[in-house]
């Protein structure tokens, strides 16, 4: 992950400066201090959102443990075993390690078995649409009130989408708690539970009553945001065939 600290020397940094404008220092050279500003808006937004990425990884991986051990406790529950606290434990906080790293180095997770880069993507494009709606407006003569209600429509669909990342995310580390604990208690493989009724897409109608085996269910544990897939683990004694492609 970048440095924070690490910013930009934007005093002689030309490669932005695309206005034409002859001497934007001039202090009478309205749209050339305009331009100056978005300029160092960029850069402070580059901080924010460097330090925001950072403490959303904390809040993430410090979930990421809490929920994990949920899924491997429940997993106990529904094959009617006694967890074992200490063993859940250990799961739960090299599940949430290896989460961290991922977040950290990475800026993103495994979903469907192909790593995304959700969290660099979002904060990106999320720093570059604050600065744009700030300089469009301040461009467009726009009042402060004015830049202020474009900004709350703006995150109002923020809200939606981390609502949906949290969704995701959370759901798919409790799946992956009751996978380790069934994984620990002998099992290999598990039924596929992924029926949304009316409301299902075509991903999840296809896959609904499979067979998979632990490490399948581990790499595709959500088909998408608001996937409520779940799995119930086979019977070791059973015979079964696997399903996954």
């Amino acid at each position: 992950m970048p440095d924070p600290t690490d910013l930009p020397d934007t005093s002689t940094d030309t490669s932005e400066d695309d206005t034409g404008y002859e001497d934007p220092n001039d202090p009478y050279d309205i749209m050339g201090l305009a331009h100056h500003f978005s300029m160092s808006l960029k850069v402070a937004l580059k901080t924010a959102m460097m330090k925001f990425q950072i403490n959303l990884t904390k809040i993430f991986s410090n979930q990421a443990n809490e929920l994990h051990a949920l899924g491997d406790m429940h997993s106990s529950y529904i094959t009617g075993e006694t967890p074992d606290i200490g063993a859940v434990t250990k799961r739960a906080n090299d599940f949430a390690k290896d989460y961290e790293k991922e977040l950290v180095e990475k800026g993103g997770t495994t979903i469907n078995g192909k790593f995304v880069p959700w969290l660099n993507d979002r904060v990106e494009s999320e720093r570059q649409e604050i600065a744009k709606i700030i300089t469009d407006g301040i461009k467009n003569g726009d009042t402060t009130d004015q830049i202020g209600e474009a900004l709350s429509k703006h995150f109002d669909g923020y809200r939606n989408q981390a609502k949906a990342i949290a969704h995701h995310e959370g759901g798919t580390i409790i799946s992956k708690g009751q996978l380790s604990g069934w994984d620990a208690s002998g099992h290999t493989a598990v039924d596929v539970l992924d029926d949304e009724g009316p409301n299902s897409c075509q991903e999840c109608s296809d896959v609904n009553g499979e067979v998979w085996s632990i490490d399948y269910a581990n790499d595709h544990a959500k088909e998408h945001p608001w996937c409520v897939r779940s799995f119930s683990p086979k019977d070791p004694n059973e015979e079964w065939s696997l399903d996954e492609e």
